[in-house]
């Protein structure tokens, strides 16, 4: 309900306070919590720091690991052998190793699969979004207290990205980057990058879909 009614432009602060409070976020699967945080960035709803702690917490849940095959430090560091595939055969290994990854949730008793792409970058954009509009409603002294996304949350996004970055189209790589620059991740990036290649390999994947960039990409 709320991704549908920040979609149609209709925004009641009441309401989106009520269906806030009536939703259990630890709940929730990863395209429903991305299309929540999209639908509170998109109206502009203003969040207290507990529920945006909570949303942090639980997609964290989602994130893929960073034992998955691309996200790995050898796989994706400048230079490393195996990096990219240049065989037929190598290319359906490298495929094989990105199947969405499946890891047991505590306490939702079931197997989830993590963030899509799309999921994963609308949840950044959302996160990114929120704290810009904090620090517009925030007088200058508060406007430390919006930065409430934390080093560890955006490393994480940073290997969640990498682990499918062979699934991501044009929109979902500038929307993570965007994100990253607005939260404040221009460190973490310099550190991935040295640890991992995270950026060579962002840039790769942007080259092979050259084609598809747009001016607001």
């Amino acid at each position: 309900m709320a991704q549908g009614l920040a979609a149609a432009g209709c925004y009641s602060r009441r309401l989106m306070q009520l269906l806030l409070g009536r939703c259990v976020l630890a709940s929730l699967r990863p395209q429903e919590l991305a299309n929540l945080a999209w639908a509170v960035a998109k109206t502009g709803h203003q969040v207290h720091d507990g529920w945006t702690a909570e949303l942090l917490q639980c997609s964290q849940a989602y994130m893929a690991p960073a034992g998955s095959s691309t996200s790995s430090a050898q796989g994706w560091r400048a230079g490393a052998v195996g990096a990219w595939p240049s065989t037929a055969v190598d290319a359906a290994n490298h495929k094989r190793d990105e199947q969405p990854c499946q890891q047991q949730q505590q306490g939702l008793g079931a197997l989830a699969g993590c963030f899509k792409p799309q999921e994963l970058a609308n949840l950044a954009w959302a996160l990114a979004v929120m704290q810009q509009q904090c620090m517009l409603h925030s007088a200058p002294p508060l406007r430390h207290s919006c930065t409430r996304v934390d080093t560890a949350w955006k490393q994480q996004l940073c290997t969640a990205a990498a682990a499918q970055l062979g699934d991501c189209n044009t929109a979902d790589l500038s929307m993570v980057l965007w994100a990253l620059a607005v939260l404040g991740g221009g460190g973490m990036l310099q550190q991935q990058q040295q640890q991992q290649g995270w950026l060579d390999g962002v840039l790769h994947r942007a080259v092979e879909l050259s084609g598809a960039l747009q001016g607001r990409h």
